[in-house]
């Protein structure tokens, strides 16, 4: 026994402990649904994949529609990207569509090969009219979703993005152009991306060009090129934003790039200076309105967005400015006692006793609740309080 050593003990006690979890109740995680449709415009069937926001099922919310290329290559790192934004109010709640193709160079590129007119290219428009006119409808059929769309593609799928900007600009609002293959025909995109952005006066679309610094240069400078056509012929109302992955390859940068361009598409939704600058409650429910309006009843902003606000109205001794933003915070976040905490000190400083001590029991519910500690924290709190009530 004396021989034993703690790691030997720790290991003994991680083999009982596997061996206890092991002999519970395996259950499958389901991630999302596999759909076929029967194309007439492509006349073939057509496989997609599709998942739905967490707790979609007990919600009433409509949702905004995510539809990426090379499903297979890209949904799970999309599904990571849209959780932790929209957990953190970077985003809302998206609907993910992946599209699965049988043949990329077919799908993706807007014209034929011209180098090799053996090879079965140029069915981008083909493509476009299939998403256009069968898979949009039939997601939009089957579930409640927002009207706001994004599209994001990656290699031959940001080239066929790019291309779907310029060929049907009204059909998606924001789009997500990954390392895309702008080299396609002699970089006949990017020409055709000049003639279209010295027609366009206004154009209201967001875009997010993003590609690895490891992806080589010519498919870096084909980028810059394109993205260059557009600060030249900058239309009012489009938003656009190019950047480059240091140390991240064609492959890796799908990841990264996928997380700040929805990140970017949706950075409206943090409070403008604006509000901030000439605050009342009713420009901050008309900023929200306008929010829920765009991209749905799902939407709400970074808890960071919230005490940002109300820390600044707190500055200049607008109590209640700064109570009615965290009481709209914890509307959006209800298991945050820290907003709750920081409620109850504005309410202090106003002199609203009793509204702080009914914060701080809430919060001492909700943490009990959710196990989020704070707990004597709060107690001590309103005992203080209610001795200087009766104090007075």
């Amino acid at each position: 026994m004396k021989n034993i050593t703690r790691s030997m003990l720790c290991l003994v006690a991680t083999v009982y402990i596997v061996n206890l979890v092991s002999a519970q109740t395996v259950k499958p995680l389901n991630w999302g649904t596999q759909h076929v449709l029967s194309s007439k415009i492509l006349n073939e069937d057509r496989e997609l994949m599709v998942v739905l926001p967490e707790g979609y099922e007990k919600s009433k919310h409509h949702y905004p529609v995510l539809l990426m290329t090379d499903a297979r290559q890209n949904i799970r790192h999309t599904m990571g990207a849209t959780d932790v934004l929209s957990r953190t109010g970077d985003a809302p709640p998206v609907i993910i569509v992946g599209l699965v193709s049988k043949n990329r160079m077919l799908d993706f590129t807007p014209t034929q090969d011209k180098s090799n007119p053996e090879n079965k290219s140029g069915g981008g428009e083909k493509l476009l009219q299939f998403i256009k006119q069968e898979l949009l409808p039939y997601i939009e059929s089957k579930y409640r979703t927002h009207p706001f769309r994004i599209l994001a593609g990656h290699s031959l799928g940001g080239l066929f993005t790019g291309y779907v900007l310029l060929q049907h600009p009204h059909l998606f609002d924001a789009h997500i152009v990954i390392s895309p293959s702008f080299w396609w025909n002699k970089e006949e995109m990017v020409a055709k991306a000049k003639t279209f952005f010295q027609q366009q006066t206004h154009l209201n679309k967001t875009v997010y060009f993003g590609i690895g610094t490891l992806d080589g240069y010519g498919m870096r400078q084909e980028l810059k090129r394109y993205v260059e056509t557009i600060k030249q012929n900058h239309p009012k109302g489009f938003r656009f934003r190019h950047q480059e992955f240091e140390g991240e390859g064609h492959m890796s940068a799908p990841l990264l790039v996928t997380y700040q361009g929805l990140k970017f598409i949706f950075s409206d939704m943090t409070f403008p200076k604006s509000l901030v600058n000439n605050y009342s409650n009713q420009a901050f429910d008309k900023h929200q309105k306008n929010l829920l309006k765009k991209y749905g009843s799902s939407m709400k902003q970074t808890g960071e967005a919230y005490f940002d606000l109300a820390y600044a109205l707190v500055k200049v001794e607008n109590w209640d400015g700064a109570a009615y933003v965290f009481q709209q915070g914890i509307k959006a976040y209800p298991r945050s006692i820290w907003m709750m905490d920081y409620l109850g000190r504005v309410y202090i400083k106003a002199n609203k006793i009793d509204k702080a001590i009914a914060t701080y029991e809430k919060a001492i519910k909700v943490s009990e609740k959710y196990g989020q500690g704070k707990i004597k924290f709060f107690k001590e709190k309103i005992a203080k309080l209610r001795k200087k009530k009766t104090n007075k």
